[in-house]
């Protein structure tokens, strides 16, 4: 069972890098196409999404589900942003 728990580890780790190379190029591509004014409420909008992440990376599988099917509740995180 090992061999298959490591290479699920390494998926896991694969998806987890992509990820974090396309946060940082869509950070990347909209400070680029943002005036300078603009750009302090873009990073206020990514620290808040990233707290947004945050927190749903810290629902158990059960609380995810009921999470995305409770449209009130996505949508009050969306609308703090």
């Amino acid at each position: 069972m090992a061999p298959q728990v490591d290479r699920l580890v390494k998926i896991l780790m694969k998806s987890g890098k992509i990820s974090a190379g396309l946060y940082y190029l869509t950070i990347k591509l909209y400070m680029e196409m943002m005036s300078k004014e603009r750009i302090i409420s873009f990073k206020e909008l990514a620290t808040e999404t990233r707290k947004l992440g945050i927190k749903y990376m810290h629902f158990k599988d059960h609380e995810i589900d009921n999470y995305l099917e409770d449209d009130d509740a996505v949508f009050q995180g969306v609308d703090r942003l």
